[in-house]
């Protein structure tokens, strides 16, 4: 199951950045649509879950040596990537940071159920 949820918001963030132009697209731009409405670094975390998911196949002890030393440089980049990114767009991306988790996925579908009931009331 981690195996592939990984790989799905993998796939779900590629999409998403090439489809609204975002670091890979043709814009560079804020992307807060599809999948980076629920969590900021979807990608990141899906490499997490891959990681994860790899390290309890194999249970090498050098399997979660190494795995947990790569979840550690995720993380951290994570971090480095939203200094740039409050750079680029400011309070733009503070807003956004504010709204959307970094990669709480419950917490980030959870905040888009909330934020959808509350239009739908208005």
């Amino acid at each position: 199951m981690l195996l592939f949820l990984g790989l799905t918001l993998v796939h779900l963030s590629i999409h998403t950045r090439n489809r609204f132009g975002g670091k890979f697209g043709p814009y560079e731009k804020l992307i807060n649509e599809g999948v980076y409405s629920l969590i900021r670094h979807p990608e990141y975390l899906g490499h997490i879950l891959i990681i994860i998911s790899l390290t309890m196949i194999s249970q090498n002890i050098f399997s979660i040596i190494i795995g947990t030393i790569l979840i550690l440089s995720l993380y951290i980049a994570m971090i480095l990537e939203e200094r740039e990114l409050i750079i680029k767009f400011g309070d733009e991306y503070k807003k956004y940071a504010s709204k959307v988790p970094r990669c709480n996925i419950f917490l980030g579908i959870l905040r888009a159920l909330k934020r959808k009931e509350s239009k739908t009331i208005l």
